[in-house]
């Protein structure tokens, strides 16, 4: 009995991500995956999502830069720390 294999739809609901980063990590060969019928439509098992998911976070993390802090003043004139990581959103710098 053969596994069932998912379209880019199904994979990407899987996973938990957009059909685009399932065409992007298929692309540049990190998600193992086939391409079927006159369409050449891709596809893939089960198992491959999950050796790819168990790949660890470093595959991960190698596809998104660490967020640039900045400096920015506001209205009452004290610097704060901004970055684009959610949890650690605005810090206040206390100067010296």
């Amino acid at each position: 009995m053969s596994e069932k294999l998912l379209n880019t739809s199904e994979a990407a609901l899987f996973l938990r991500v957009s059909e685009a980063s399932i065409r992007r990590w298929s692309d540049a060969g990190q998600l193992p995956g086939r391409r079927v019928g006159g369409r050449r439509e891709r596809r893939f098992s089960e198992s491959d999502l999950v050796r790819f998911l168990n790949r660890g976070e470093s595959t991960i993390q190698a596809d998104h830069k660490e967020p640039r802090a900045q400096s920015i003043w506001v209205a009452s004139g004290s610097p704060f720390q901004v970055t684009s990581r959610p949890s650690t959103a605005v810090t206040q710098v206390r100067s010296g």
